[in-house]
């Protein structure tokens, strides 16, 4: 079955934060929360302008962790 949800994001702060990749200067940090019949989960994650999303820290609703960071910038050629 689907299950409907409430979302809320708001933007926190312009921050400078360190990623495996090195330290990134002006990075937003956004803060999410679904809520669900069964439970809520939180998202938090960091922007960068040149970059995209450069780090996501989730919690799910049954207290699990998942962390995606960036590790590497590779250059079209």
């Amino acid at each position: 079955d689907n299950t409907e949800g409430n979302y809320k994001y708001e933007v926190k702060a312009k921050e400078d934060i360190v990623t495996k990749y090195g330290a990134l200067k002006n990075c937003w940090k956004i803060e999410s929360e679904a809520t669900f019949p069964f439970g809520v989960s939180k998202l938090v994650f960091w922007f960068h302008e040149e970059y995209g999303f450069v780090k996501m820290q989730y919690l799910n609703y049954g207290g699990q962790t998942l962390v995606f960071e960036l590790t590497q910038v590779t250059e079209n050629e």
